[in-house]
């Protein structure tokens, strides 16, 4: 190798580490910045979707994207001072959402959510729930007499039945002051009337879990430092004792009611106590022996999939989010999903669940992927394909410019492991 050659490699041996390690990188606002789509919501018949963005716009909004060919976007309300959460679908045309302020670090806490309805052509704008004791909002629009006070809050929307439209949702009012007793009443989001919830006999109540339907069907009450947990029973219409117990030493916790009124509840198990998602036998008011769902190394954590009031699987959170389907179709569209973005969390959300008119809300993404939001549709528009992206949620976040996330167990003196997450 001649002298000229040797100083040419040696100088690119001696540059490139410098280059890599020199390489700039994404400035901070990439990460920090609005993403381009915070929720998104599928309408109850799948043909809308419901979006917050802040695109175009200093503050979040809401907008509505109609999935039919050649369907617009529509821009159905911004708050000058506020941002929208928590959007929810009453029905197909119909939305409710409350108000944060996510400028001022985490949420300014300015006032309760409060609630807020729109149609989806942007009419019948108004306001349902306070954020505050006395409305002091300028626009008059929100001026209404009728609005519940900000101590209410929303728990449950019912799905439409056949031949009739939903429009009530279901709220729970608890005490601006002392005192632990709350109660629940049905709000018309229509025209913003109401009607009460007996819950006779029970007071004190702290807390309240509904079935799939929005109807009440597990209460906790209250009594110094003693907690009991109510039910109605499949069949029933009045209330039984489940258990009662010191405030923080329940014998299990409720996680869900399904649509035929029975219990999935979470217990400990084992020797090292984690909790396990067993069914309620209720002729012998007790957990079921042999568990439905176990995570090894975890405590349950998840939540149950309904579509029309049908138990579909489960949502679980471990070391990364994932989804145990009990519906065979929904199992096959999982593992569709799962070969088509590969290595990624694609969480579904769909509408008439695995049936050959579905249409499901996929969120693809990872560790080092902030993930895009694509729509399948199992019988398309003529001349259009099954799925279609709808946004990436960080455009600007390159993947192979991120690390991995990586959980470890330390063993601590105690003789229980300390978990640990390693950035790669």
């Amino acid at each position: 190798m001649n002298l000229v050659r040797r100083l040419a490699l040696t100088a690119a041996l001696c540059a490139l580490p410098f280059a890599v390690a020199h390489a700039a990188p994404p400035p901070a606002e990439v990460f920090f910045k609005d993403p381009e789509v915070r929720e998104a919501v599928l309408s109850p018949t799948g043909r809308r979707l419901a979006m917050t963005t802040s695109k175009g716009m200093p503050r979040v909004g809401l907008v509505v994207f109609d999935l039919a060919p050649g369907g617009r976007i529509v821009r159905l309300h911004q708050f000058p001072d506020g941002d929208v959460i928590n959007v929810r679908w009453v029905n197909d045309e119909r939305l409710v959402f409350g108000m944060s302020d996510l400028v001022d670090g985490s949420g300014l806490r300015s006032g309760a959510p409060g609630l807020f309805t729109v149609k989806v052509d942007g009419s019948r704008y108004r306001q349902l729930v306070r954020r505050q004791w006395k409305v002091a909002i300028s626009d008059e629009q929100l001026r209404e007499v009728t609005a519940l006070d900000w101590h209410h809050r929303l728990i449950a929307i019912p799905p439409s039945q056949p031949g009739k439209v939903n429009e009530e949702v279901l709220m729970m009012e608890f005490p601006p002051g002392e005192g632990d007793d709350t109660s629940l009443v049905w709000l018309n989001t229509a025209n913003n009337t109401t009607r009460h919830v007996d819950h006779r006999p029970l007071s004190n109540v702290t807390g309240w879990l509904t079935d799939p339907h929005g109807q009440p069907r597990v209460a906790y009450t209250r009594d110094k430092d003693r907690v009991t947990a109510h039910w109605i029973p499949p069949g029933g219409s009045t209330w039984a004792r489940l258990y009662e117990s010191a405030l923080f030493d329940p014998p299990f916790r409720v996680q869900a009611v399904d649509a035929q009124g029975s219990l999935l509840v979470s217990r400990r198990q084992g020797e090292q106590g984690y909790d396990v998602l067993s069914r309620y036998d209720a002729e012998r008011r007790a957990p079921q022996d042999k568990p439905l769902v176990a995570t090894p190394g975890f405590d349950f954590d998840g939540d149950l999939l309904f579509d029309d009031g049908k138990t579909l699987g489960l949502r679980l959170n471990v070391d990364g989010e994932m989804t145990v389907w009990f519906d065979p179709a929904m199992k096959a569209f999982q593992e569709r999903a799962d070969a088509l973005f590969p290595g990624r969390i694609n969480r579904v959300d769909c509408r008439r669940c695995g049936t050959p008119e579905m249409v499901a809300l996929v969120r693809s993404y990872s560790d080092r992927e902030p993930g895009q939001l694509y729509v399948f549709e199992a019988k398309p528009p003529e001349g259009q394909k099954n799925w279609r992206l709808i946004q990436s949620v960080r455009p600007a976040v390159k993947a192979q410019q991120m690390s991995t996330l990586e959980l470890h167990r330390v063993p601590a003196r105690d003789g229980l492991n300390l978990p640990v997450w390693v950035t790669r």
